[in-house]
């Protein structure tokens, strides 16, 4: 059985989701009792969960434009779950560019922990998405609504092309909506912030 080009996202969302907040953990080890191994090792982690944020970013990205939506509330949940990530991955490289030069403090461990936080919500919003709403998953023929469309296998010769799309695509998708939600235009329910019935 192939991956598919959708179900790329939710294969490379464990590093981040794993990798920052031991490196914030970390931190705040180190800004109690400073140890160089320690230090260099959260280092080295944020640098991985930033690069694994970016990566599962982009293919969330990717995503967007390969599943099926047919509920706006599903739709707004989404679009805040890509947001919420978005914010995520900025602070952990505003927490990478401060690690480059400084030691941990008390102060930079717990905002690092608290941008880490975030994670709880945005991995929540996402586990519902897939798991209460389906997005992403094949359909069976009880199924109604989300799903996911003609995703292509990932190991084809269509595959990068379509990734390359697909991430622009999701982009414009993402800033549109967001836009949508800055100037009023449209309004984000409280169904999309739990996908509750």
């Amino acid at each position: 059985m192939a991956i598919r080009l959708h179900e790329l996202h939710p294969t490379l969302i464990h590093a981040p989701l794993g990798l920052l907040p031991v490196a914030a953990g970390l931190d705040l080890v180190c800004a109690l009792k400073h140890d160089r191994f320690l230090d260099h090792t959260a280092r080295t982690l944020w640098s991985l969960g930033t690069l694994g944020g970016l990566a599962a970013g982009a293919t969330g990205l990717a995503a967007s434009q390969e599943v099926k939506i047919t509920d706006q509330n599903v739709e707004q949940a989404m679009l805040i779950h890509g947001l919420g990530n978005v914010i995520v991955t900025l602070g952990a490289a505003s927490m990478l560019g401060f690690r480059a030069k400084h030691r941990p403090t008390i102060t930079s461990a717990f905002v690092a922990l608290g941008a880490v936080a975030a994670t709880l919500f945005t991995g929540w919003l996402g586990g519902e998405l897939v798991y209460a709403r389906g997005v992403g998953v094949k359909r069976m023929a009880a199924a109604q609504g989300e799903g996911v469309k003609d995703s292509p296998e990932l190991v084809t010769r269509e595959s990068p092309s379509r990734f390359l799309k697909d991430v622009a695509n999701g982009f414009v998708w993402a800033m549109r909506g967001a836009k949508k939600v800055a100037t009023g235009e449209e309004r984000l329910t409280r169904r999309a912030l739990s996908l509750g019935a």
